[in-house]
């Protein structure tokens, strides 16, 4: 097998990936032909030996007190699929890309199965939708990851649905608040748009913050609204040429979902932008936009030809290498985007240094 660690790397920095590897190979248990690897109490990973194919199964739990079923904050059992992406148990395309990656000596498909939520209202059919069109651009942007059989006719359905009436996003309102809380992400994405330099050596032509990223259908309102968080924003966003910039900012956060959380992202922008599948009101009012959102919203109507992925990061979730970046840009049949890592240091005095 060849080496996942390059040795023109820092000595730190092959260390870091040593021990990554080490750690995914060591959660590998023999069992006959198959082999099983257990990250979360949510999915199960099955690696065959003999197809190299990994099965991802997402499961649904329900919780029970003395021998009967219980609500809890999740309702009466918790279904990933219907949770927060960017958690370890909801975020399947980071796992997936970690492990096809890393383990790629052992692992050339992935698929993915999951149990169908039960007891679903509003909230929980809207994160479903947003998993499920996850799923579907998953397929889209990687050959070699497919869902099994069983899902088949609900993803198939949800695709339909996607094509059966118009999408919108909406827009900003308001100007961004400044935020009170000293050292939180916030602050230092408020110092981030003050400064405008968000990518070490790239001069940009615009740039705004807390982009809405609500997906509705026909119209835009609360009822309407295809996926959870009419309030979800994209953190950062600049224009250079015909190029759109997006960034997901992490404070001391490195959970392996902030992948996860930039591919949604950016998926959502090339439907916007480059496949025109989603689009804005056909009556916006582009001068009243707060955010110098009206540059953005000229460039959308074809102005755009490539669209860059950020992550913003003091620091990254080990199995999230440059190498893998890499790996995803190089993969991704697509290729109409581009994913990047961008360190800062986020000094005592507020300052704030790209690296």
């Amino acid at each position: 097998m060849k080496s996942k660690v390059d040795d023109r790397k820092s000595p730190i920095q092959k260390e870091i990936e040593v021990q990554t590897l080490n750690i995914l190979r060591n959660r590998i248990t023999c069992s006959g032909m198959k082999n099983r690897i257990i990250f979360t109490d949510y999915i199960d990973f099955l690696v065959d030996s003999q197809t190299k194919k990994l099965s991802m199964a997402i499961h649904e739990k329900k919780f029970y007190y003395e021998g009967k079923t219980v609500k809890t904050k999740y309702g009466y059992e918790m279904n990933p699929v219907c949770q927060n992406m960017q958690t370890d148990y909801a975020s399947f395309e980071a796992w997936a890309l970690c492990l096809k990656y890393w383990l790629s000596d052992q692992i050339e498909t992935v698929s993915l199965r999951w149990d169908e939520p039960q007891h679903i209202d509003v909230v929980r059919q809207r994160h479903y939708n947003r998993f499920l069109y996850r799923v579907l651009k998953m397929q889209e942007h990687f050959e070699w990851f497919s869902i099994e059989s069983e899902n088949t006719l609900t993803v198939r359905n949800f695709q339909t649905e996607l094509e059966s009436g118009n999408l919108y996003l909406n827009i900003p309102r308001n100007e961004a608040s400044i935020p009170q809380k000293e050292s939180s992400e916030a602050t230092i994405e408020w110092s981030f748009i003050s400064r405008k330099e968000l990518f070490k050596g790239v001069d940009f032509d615009a740039c705004g913050n807390q982009l809405p990223v609500g997906v509705f259908r026909d119209s835009v309102s609360n009822t309407n609204a295809l996926f959870t968080g009419g309030k979800s924003a994209i953190d950062l966003w600049a224009i250079r040429s015909d190029e759109l910039w997006i960034f997901e900012l992490k404070y001391r956060n490195k959970k392996i979902g902030i992948l996860t959380e930039l591919l949604f992202y950016l998926w959502l922008m090339e439907d916007l932008c480059l496949n025109h599948t989603i689009h804005y009101g056909p009556h916006t009012d582009k001068t009243t936009m707060p955010r110098n959102f009206d540059k953005f919203y000229d460039r959308t109507n074809g102005d755009i030809v490539a669209i860059h992925g950020v992550l913003l990061i003091d620091e990254l979730h080990p199995a999230i290498s440059p190498d893998l970046l890499a790996f995803i840009n190089r993969e991704d049949r697509k290729k109409r985007s581009t994913i990047h890592a961008q360190y800062y240091k986020y000094q005592s005095d507020k300052k704030i240094i790209l690296l």
